[in-house]
């Protein structure tokens, strides 16, 4: 047993999460959480609590990830039927999201909702997030790939259904990383605007990132085996499959 190779993906590059709230069209100082891989059910606890916790700091960004692209329009459908607005990825950085008027003669911003509806991008965008929800967790799905949000150093958030990624969450678990409830999203939502500076969420993420961290070195693990059984050392001092 050589361990998870998730464990062992690539740093981002420098200016990663600049690049990306540029991309995402987003201010610099811009508090945002991330509701990532989520189901049917979840986008509903996600969008409430997003909305409760944007009352209090206008501004507050939700990047909302389906888990499956197709289901986008379904999603968009939702957030309107809550009288919230939202944009695409693919129409951002070019899309503006400007205030609204709400009520009688009280402006604030919009709860500002980015729905993402490319592929391969979730993992990259989660160096811009304060916190981290991996959906499939709320539902009985199985959860999600955790470790993502854990390597960049975000504070993740869960539900109880984690038996996908039961030895990475319960790594976090131990190391008081993510937290868990039955409402995760409102969680992290409040997370992210309970203060002027994340220095809490910041010590959850050094946290969830240093258990992880400590599990590295499958991939090296794995090729020495790789160049023992398939490459015998006669072999390679022949030069006849040396790798």
């Amino acid at each position: 047993m050589t361990g998870n190779l998730k464990n062992d993906a690539p740093a981002d590059p420098v200016g990663a999460a600049d690049l990306w709230r540029r991309l995402l069209g987003l201010a610099r100082d811009q508090r945002v959480w991330i509701a990532g891989s989520t189901h049917r059910g979840e986008e509903e606890a996600a969008l409430a609590a997003h909305a409760s916790a944007a009352a209090e700091t206008p501004g507050l960004a939700l990047v909302l990830a389906p888990r499956h692209p197709e289901r986008v329009n379904e999603v968009l459908s939702l957030i309107a039927s809550r009288g919230l607005t939202a944009v695409r990825r693919s129409a951002l950085p070019g899309a503006r999201r400007k205030p609204r008027r709400v009520g009688y003669g009280h402006a604030r911003l919009a709860p500002d909702i980015i729905v993402v509806d490319t592929v391969g991008e979730l993992a990259q965008m989660y160096a811009v997030a304060d916190v981290v929800f991996v959906g499939g967790s709320l539902v009985p799905h199985g959860g999600h790939n955790v470790l993502e949000a854990a390597l960049r150093r975000k504070p993740v958030l869960m539900g109880p259904h984690t038996d996908n990624f039961r030895e990475a969450a319960g790594q976090l678990a131990r190391a008081a990383a993510p937290s868990s409830s039955a409402t995760p999203p409102r969680s992290a939502s409040s997370c992210a605007a309970c203060s002027p500076t994340p220095a809490w969420p910041r010590g959850r993420g050094e946290a969830g990132y240093e258990s992880v961290a400590a599990q590295q070195g499958s991939v090296r693990q794995t090729l020495e085996l790789v160049a023992r059984f398939l490459a015998p050392e006669s072999l390679a001092r022949s030069g006849d499959g040396a790798l």
